[in-house]
């Protein structure tokens, strides 16, 4: 069977449908001929990862942004047939490929085209939403606090704010959420070892960047086993703003607010706080998260 590619026309605002074209080409160019499936909607990049997967493609080739890559990871994982994931960048969030370094859609074919690859680790969430026990995969980060809040705010705004793109939005709907609580009380455990007290931030890494460029995790490795949780204390909406500056160049490690470590399972609950993975809201924690070593295989 042909290589598929899962094109999200929508990824980007639309851009990603207005590159394809050429993006196929280059493909093409370079010997890879592959299938084109194109989503219709949420939920789609899954169902027709898992069913190319299951058919005996040996690569699944995500063409889109984060959200996009996490579908089709989470419909490989699924369909557990050994399938690749690729990965060509055309949305506004490219995080998951900067982590694996391919800087952009051209790059990223050369890189398929090369036929290496890697293994990729992912984590594995696990929560309850009602009474439904849910799980899914995440390849980037799993968190909860401030950031997801303004996320939630936005997700849930009125259709007219998402006309303007991601960045309008996002600021305002941070200075929204910033006349409210920026902080509450959480309790976490890494590797079983429990903490409690009140954050701003708590936010499990698989790669060193989320959120549209913010590095957030530097030397964050996609694929050593293990996941890097960042919390950010209790903080005044003035120190909030100064680390939302410093985070996009790495330098907020430093500040005496954040703390960073290591640890393959992590448990947290925050008080009417819900998380998100890979850029998507999720639900309410609690949330269990844990590392699932070499899940795939990214091909680059």
């Amino acid at each position: 069977m042909r290589p598929v590619a899962i094109v999200n026309p929508v990824a980007g605002g639309g851009k990603s449908r207005k590159r394809w074209p050429a993006i196929h080409q280059l493909l093409l160019d370079r010997g890879l001929d592959v299938e084109v499936r194109v989503t219709a909607g949420p939920g789609d990049g899954i169902r027709l990862a898992r069913e190319a997967a299951a058919a005996g493609a040996p690569l699944v080739i995500a063409v889109g942004g984060d959200g996009t890559v996490n579908e089709v990871g989470n419909g490989l994982l699924q369909a557990g047939a050994g399938a690749r994931l690729g990965i060509i960048p055309t949305g506004t969030g490219r995080d998951l490929a900067r982590c694996a370094g391919l800087a952009d859609a051209r790059h990223a074919v050369v890189c398929l085209a090369a036929g290496q690859e890697r293994p990729l680790d992912a984590g594995l969430a696990t929560w309850t939403n009602g009474t439904e026990r849910c799980q899914r995969y995440f390849f980037l980060e799993c968190g909860t606090g401030f950031v997801t809040d303004v996320n939630r705010s936005v997700t849930a705004g009125h259709r007219a704010w998402k006309r303007l793109g991601r960045t309008l939005p996002y600021v305002a709907h941070t200075l929204i959420k910033l006349r409210g609580p920026v902080n509450r009380p959480f309790r976490w455990s890494l590797d079983g070892r429990e903490e409690e007290a009140a954050a701003m931030a708590l936010t499990v890494f698989n790669g060193e960047y989320f959120g549209g460029g913010m590095h957030a995790a530097p030397g964050a490795a996609l694929d050593d086993g293990l996941l890097d949780v960042v919390g950010v204390r209790a903080v005044t909406r003035r120190k909030l703003l100064l680390l939302l500056g410093l985070v996009y160049r790495g330098k907020h490690l430093g500040r005496p607010e954040v703390w960073r470590e290591s640890a393959r399972t992590v448990r947290i609950d925050g008080e009417g706080a819900w998380f998100d993975l890979d850029g998507e809201v999720m639900g309410p924690t609690p949330v269990e998260v844990s590392v699932v070593p070499g899940a795939l295989r990214l091909a680059q």
